[in-house]
């Protein structure tokens, strides 16, 4: 078995501990670990493999393919592991950059509160205040708070779309 250091093996903590606090599998914390640490393209299989020669057995963690399939389909989901290729070819996976992962992660929150507010908006009907004021009270403190976070969400995108250009005007100096 290769010996991964301490500090690999912490980092590789670190994450999938990350990804446990939100209620997801600690794998997908390994798959974003070893993406950064050893980049380049990986195949599931390959990335399954790797981390059975870094933990072998003593990997808290399950990184059997079938594992490592439902991890990563997560880790794409989310933005921070990019997916490339076709089911003909096969398919390889690599790290996004941070810049590319928050991008798509506050695009899919922004998203994903539009649809919500369409959806409560379809709820509420003129004679709902009347039938359920309860129900109208709680659609509207949902809408504000949904509108609101896409307020703040699109703020961060348009603060890291400024930043990313200052960070490319600086190198072109």
């Amino acid at each position: 078995m290769f010996k991964i250091s301490t500090a690999r093996n912490q980092f590789f903590e670190v994450m999938a501990e990350f990804w446990q606090e939100y209620g997801l599998p600690g794998t997908c914390g390994y798959i974003d670990a070893l993406l950064w640490l050893e980049p380049h393209d990986w195949s599931q299989a390959a990335i399954s493999d790797r981390l059975k020669e870094l933990f072998g057995n003593k990997n808290q963690y399950p990184v059997s393919i079938s594992s490592i399939n439902r991890a990563i389909k997560i880790n794409v989901h989310y933005g921070t592991v990019i997916k490339e290729g076709s089911h003909k070819i096969g398919y390889t996976y690599r790290v996004a950059t941070d810049s590319d992962m928050l991008t798509g992660f506050f695009q899919r929150f922004i998203d994903l509160n539009s649809i919500m507010i369409e959806k409560l908006q379809k709820i509420e009907t003129p004679d709902l205040k009347n039938e359920d004021p309860n129900l109208k009270t709680a659609i509207n403190v949902q809408i504000k708070g949904l509108e609101m976070y896409s307020q703040f969400l699109e703020y961060g995108l348009n603060f890291m779309k400024e930043k990313e250009r200052d960070i490319g005007n600086s190198r072109e100096e």
